[in-house]
């Protein structure tokens, strides 16, 4: 079935994901079963070095002696612009169906969160903080254990926000790691 010096490249099969992640993907057959997955237009030159190409339910369990293949740097730019649009629009429509109300407890309740470890050193998150008299969007772009890539980190940033031409950034710096937060007030309540 596999031997060591096999490169795998595993994909998302079709029917569980009827509809694709990325405008433009194609479609590969797995080796195994046959069943068809999704590949990027970012993740065709991966499926071309690759010895097997195998969907997510036949792709053996990891092991510490297996190496995985970091994302591309092409592969990053394509889930910021298109899984990260997604996930944002979601967050923003759970914050204006649920606002939180007057304050009445102690504790406020939670923002809507969704964090996002992207390959390469790099996690994405972003909060919604919904409460009375105003909404603010926070993104934090955190890199670890490398220099930040600022041309990623925009297109990261202009998917989140839009073309907002000047965001301000609080930047933490500590030895292992660099994040970047952004800050905005999105709306007032009505």
């Amino acid at each position: 079935m596999f031997n060591k010096d096999d490169i795998l490249f595993v994909g998302f099969r079709v029917e569980d994901h009827p509809t694709p992640n990325t405008a433009g993907s194609t479609k590969a057959a797995c080796v195994l079963c046959g069943a068809e997955i999704w590949v990027s237009p970012a993740s065709q030159p991966v499926m071309e070095k690759a010895t097997k190409v195998v969907c997510m339910r036949c792709a053996p369990v990891a092991t510490t002696e297996d190496k995985v293949q970091a994302p591309t740097p092409e592969q990053l730019v394509e889930v910021a612009t298109s899984l990260l649009p997604d996930a944002v629009k979601t967050m923003r429509e759970v914050a204006k169906k649920h606002p939180w109300e007057a304050l009445r407890a102690p504790l406020r309740p939670p923002p809507a969160r969704y964090y996002r470890g992207l390959g390469q050193g790099l996690q994405v998150g972003f909060t919604f903080d919904v409460l009375p008299g105003f909404c603010t969007e926070h993104l934090s772009v955190a890199w670890k254990e490398r220099e930040p890539d600022l041309e990623l980190m925009k297109v990261i940033v202009q998917g989140f926000f839009g073309e907002e031409k000047e965001l301000l950034a609080e930047i933490h710096k500590w030895p292992m790691m660099t994040v970047y937060h952004f800050h905005k007030i999105v709306r007032s309540a009505s």
